[in-house]
């Protein structure tokens, strides 16, 4: 009986409650150290992809006889010579033809874009013209983006083709002595290949990309031309296009990777021919001056890339677009109100 009641008294002994647990939000964010790793690691294996590596073996090949052509032009023309653009695409549709495959429209297409375009711009014709041959180009270029892709993906294609391959030439004969715009179409590779969801066509590109700037940097041989702004925006959306399909708005994003080359002209139209690059002192050495410069474009390009390309709806990423245009206007404006005295037009007899 005493053992029974002994039982019975352990049984009714309240256990104590256990202590509340406080859940403290986890921070998923990646410290430093761990991003510093994640870069490595992703460096690591794109270098190592084949895909890269033999575009790259191409694109060095490529630049250096582009360098010996760009010397020689310089001493018989006294010019850096348009052709930096026109390296980069033919590396890029090689490469792309000897790894993952393009399409026939596409070579097709960049080859009726660039052909006329450099015609018109060795004889120097009207603007109007140029738009004009670049339109049946693109036309194909953009008919080249598989079928998955939205429709609407295809018109911005071959619109931003037209006239932002207009614009990103309009910048880079702006600025032909400084010959900046290999170095800065390298960096729109790049930031193109870090918002899009596959990347089995841009890195292609990527590695066509990497030795471009020395066309252009530290001494300032050759630029991208017309023509080839043509071609190297063609190239780069079509690929952005193909290998954004899963998440349209890394397409968006990848147009406004074009970053500086497309909004230094529009500045400077809005601002009474006063761009913000006006205020590089011209007295440096070109591999100097194109420090600011590239870091602006780093700026714009990591907006376009990281911001606006990774949104999950096209919707954002149009959002982040349209603010960062406010801020490009706002900046045009800026200068032509309070910019004093204005700028003179830069003169180049050597055109």
């Amino acid at each position: 009986m005493i053992e029974l009641a002994g039982k019975k008294d352990k049984q009714k002994t309240p256990t104590s409650a256990p202590a509340p647990t406080t859940h403290r939000p986890r921070d998923n964010a990646p410290k430093p150290a761990q991003r510093e790793q994640q870069v490595k690691s992703t460096l690591t294996q794109v270098v190592h992809r084949p895909e890269f590596t033999h575009a790259l073996g191409d694109a060095v090949g490529a630049v250096a006889v582009g360098l010996a052509i760009a010397v020689v032009w310089r001493l018989a023309r006294r010019r850096t010579a348009p052709i930096a653009g026109l390296v980069f695409a033919a590396v890029a549709l090689l490469a792309l033809r000897g790894t993952v495959g393009a399409p026939d429209d596409l070579v097709t297409g960049v080859a009726v874009l660039v052909v006329p375009t450099f015609v018109i711009e060795l004889l120097r014709l009207a603007p109007a013209l140029e738009l004009a041959a670049a339109v049946p180009g693109a036309v194909l270029v953009a008919g080249a983006v598989p079928d998955p892709a939205a429709g609407w993906v295809r018109i911005l294609v071959g619109v931003t083709i037209v006239l932002g391959g207009s614009v990103v030439g309009n910048f880079d004969h702006r600025w032909r002595k400084r010959a900046i715009g290999p170095g800065l179409a390298a960096l729109f590779v790049a930031g193109v290949f870090a918002c899009v969801p596959e990347t089995k066509r841009i890195v292609v590109l990527l590695g066509a990309a990497v030795p471009l700037p020395l066309l252009g940097w530290p001494v300032p041989l050759a630029r991208l031309g017309r023509a080839g702004s043509y071609g190297v925006v063609a190239v780069v959306l079509w690929a952005s296009a193909t290998d954004g399909a899963a998440r349209p708005s890394a397409v968006v994003g990848a147009v406004a990777c074009l970053g500086l080359m497309l909004a230094e002209p529009v500045i400077r139209t809005i601002g009474n021919r006063r761009s913000p690059l006006d205020v590089v002192p011209e007295t440096w050495p070109a591999w100097l001056w194109a420090g600011p410069v590239v870091a602006l474009h780093f700026a714009l390009v990591f907006v376009g890339s990281r911001v606006a390309g990774i949104r999950p709806t096209v919707a954002e990423a149009l959002t982040v677009v349209a603010a960062e245009t406010v801020v490009v206007l706002a900046v045009g404006v800026g200068l032509r109100l309070w910019a004093t005295p204005p700028l003179p037009r830069r003169h180049d007899p050597a055109g």
